[in-house]
C-alpha cells in the first residue's frame, strides 16, 4: 500500500490487514 512508503509506522496497520486479508498482503508487496 501507498501508507506503508509513507509512514513505517502504517506498515504495522497494513501487516494486521493482511493477515486478516490475504489479498492485500499480495498487493502490498
Amino acid at each position: 500500500m501507498i501508507t506503508l512508503k509513507l509512514n513505517g509506522k502504517d506498515h504495522q496497520l497494513n501487516v494486521e490487514l493482511s493477515q486478516k486479508k490475504p489479498s492485500l498482503a499480495k498487493a502490498d508487496t
